[in-house]
């Protein structure tokens, strides 16, 4: 394809930017649009100055000629020359009429130049007859019309510029040989002078072809710009039309300058009723200085969005909660406006405003909660105290076998229901955020005794092996909330010996390496043989009052708020961070504290894991900075 056809593609690809100077004079397979262009542009420019000045010239050259040229072969001539005026004018108005130029403009276009073409060759032919030497009156009348016609087809007809040359090449070139072959002074002269006129002629036909049809393809450009803009301005208005927002756009002196139809059913006012007017005369007061101190903002910088809550008058009267967002508006000269789009929020704060109370009313009844299970725990246990007391002292008085089996039941069902009510207790505080946090010094070895202890008297019963490792390389005394620290571990180590039948539970402690603070990390490992936990019961272990058996054919029981007050203190401590994976048959317990008398000991992480045929495994580390 040449130059024409790549700057205008058929319809369905639009306009390529290539610049119209840059392809060639020839006209070659136009696409259909520029081609029917092009059609248009010759029949518009050459319609009727051709005919006209073919008829005049004919005429003329009739007339001047008839003396000394046959009558017959001058009728002949002329004949052939208004005939193929005729075709031409024809061919034109079909043209103008029909219905299928626009489908296929080629075949008319090459119709105009082969009707061209024939009257070119039929006055060039004329030369054989008029040109005489020597040179008369007529000769000169027919080489003037010639030269003529050969200017006026150049001009006019240059819109289809094979056409042109179809005239001005083959009349030129007719006259140039006549004269040679003639002969006679001057004769090689005057046939250069035709050649140069013709060459003259037919690039000044490109030249006028080459600027219309850079017309043509700027005059389209321009056309699909137009329909291109106005099928976004019809777009843009479909949706200022539809939308339920209200859209406003306002200058930087708070001057509305247009607002959608929305305005309408949001505020009451007619469509452009409020154009022109401010934007204080339908902003709240209370409202109006925030809300130009963010358009003073926006203004500023472009790129920012803000949104706030305000309220508009409606034309009742009434007051409209409307949440407002908006937007500067650049132009060549900067942000000079704001765009703003406003939804009615009266719903939202409607339904906010019954969220938050509903809110209040859990939050309250929660803690109203909380103090209840609180208060009674403590109110209970202060005489299960001493029932337990009291139990202790039965002991020691003569009881029988069967009444001493009878007191032991009674007293491991007393310590049941008291660490129960401890829990509940215990969690009551989590829960209402009374629980505190001590640093003492505390001896580890000693206190990891006092809890296997606890523990040691049912792992014997159950067959079950209890046992204890630290390592030699530890120090004796370190820092922190050894009470929290205690609690924890008894709650691991309570669920490890309750849930493993046989085998082993073992307790090994060991450093864990340094923190970034220089503080010696411990860790605690407690190892079991137990029955493990099932995957889908990972995610729940913490929760309070879950079990991974919940079902009332249980064989263990429990509250299920051991491990959620365990994570609970390790949340207090050092922030809460709790996950799990299975893992194999080991139960371990991390513990990260500061060892001397000058350290802290500071927060816990767990994390559990397990599967049915495998035990436990949480892990709980201590880390925090000695001033923290």
């Amino acid at each position: 394809m040449n130059g024409v056809g790549r700057l205008f593609p058929t319809k369905d690809r639009g306009l390529a930017p290539e610049h119209p100077d840059h392809a060639g004079c020839v006209q070659g397979a136009l696409p259909v649009e520029l081609g029917s262009r092009l059609n248009h542009a010759y029949l518009g420019g050459g319609r009727w100055l051709i005919a006209g000045a073919t008829v005049i010239a004919t005429v003329l050259v009739a007339l001047s000629m008839g003396s000394r040229v046959a009558w017959s072969s001058l009728a002949v001539w002329a004949g052939a020359s208004l005939l193929l005026t005729l075709a031409l004018g024809v061919a034109v108005t079909a043209f103008g009429s029909s219905g299928d130029r626009d489908v296929n403009p080629r075949i008319w276009r090459w119709c105009f130049v082969a009707l061209s073409a024939l009257q070119g060759v039929v006055w060039g032919g004329g030369t054989w007859f008029s040109y005489v030497v020597p040179v008369d009156q007529g000769a000169i009348v027919y080489l003037v019309a010639l030269l003529g016609l050969m200017a006026v087809a150049a001009a006019s007809q240059a819109a289809i510029i094979v056409a042109a040359w179809a005239f001005v090449v083959p009349a030129g070139g007719l006259l140039a040989t006549r004269v040679l072959l003639q002969g006679g002074a001057y004769a090689p002269e005057i046939a250069g002078a035709v050649i140069g006129v013709t060459l003259l002629l037919s690039c000044m036909a490109c030249r006028l072809y080459r600027a219309l049809r850079t017309a043509l393809m700027q005059d389209e450009q321009n056309r699909r710009l137009v329909v291109d803009l106005s099928q976004r301005e019809q777009h843009f208005q479909n949706l200022i039309d539809n939308v339920s927002d209200l859209i406003a756009v306002v200058d930087r002196r708070g001057q509305i300058s247009f607002h959608s139809p929305s305005t309408e059913r949001l505020l009451g006012v007619r469509r452009d009723a409020l154009i022109g007017r401010n934007i204080s005369d339908i902003v709240h007061p209370d409202d109006l200085v925030g809300l130009m101190a963010d358009f003073a903002a926006l203004l500023q910088d472009n790129q920012r969005v803000a949104s706030r809550d305000v309220q508009l008058r409606h034309i009742s009267g009434e007051w409209r909660a409307m949440h407002i967002h908006g937007r500067a508006l650049v132009s060549e000269i900067g942000a000079e406006s704001i765009v703003l789009s406003a939804q009615d929020a009266t719903e939202q704060m409607k339904v906010r405003e019954t969220l938050r109370i509903a809110k209040e009313q859990a939050e309250a009844m929660g803690r109203a909660k909380t103090d209840f299970l609180a208060v009674m725990s403590h109110e209970i246990r202060t005489p299960m105290s001493g029932i337990i007391g009291l139990i202790d002292l039965l002991k020691t008085t003569g009881l029988t076998e069967k009444q001493r089996e009878y007191v032991g039941a009674l007293d491991r069902a007393g310590e049941h229901l008291s660490d129960l009510l401890n829990d509940i207790l215990d969690f009551s505080k989590i829960e209402a955020n009374k629980l505190e946090s001590e640093r003492i010094v505390f001896d580890l070895r000693k206190m990891l005794g006092g809890v296997m202890d606890i523990f040691r008297a049912r792992a014997e019963a159950q067959g079950v092996r209890l046992v204890a490792r630290v390592s030699d390389s530890l120090p004796r005394l370190w820092t922190g909330d050894v009470r929290h620290t205690r609690q924890v571990l008894a709650n691991l180590l309570g669920n490890a010996v309750k849930f493993t039948e046989t085998g082993y539970v073992e307790v090994c402690i060991d450093r864990d390496g340094t923190a970034a603070d220089g503080r010696t990390l411990l860790k605690i490992a407690v190892e079991d043989t137990g029955i493990g936990i099932a995957d889908d019961k990972l995610s729940h272990i913490f929760e309070p009052f879950a079990q991974a058996d919940a079902s009332p054919s249980r064989r263990h029981g429990g509250t299920g708020l051991g491990l959620a007050i365990s994570q609970r203190l390790v949340g207090f401590d050092a922030g809460p961070d709790l996950g799990g994976e299975p893992s194999g048959p080991r139960q371990y317990v991390l513990c990260g504290i500061t060892s001397g008398r000058g350290g802290v000991f500071g927060g816990c992480r767990a994390c559990s894991t397990g599967n049915p045929s495998s035990a436990r495994r949480l892990s709980l580390r201590r880390q925090r900075s000695a001033g923290g």
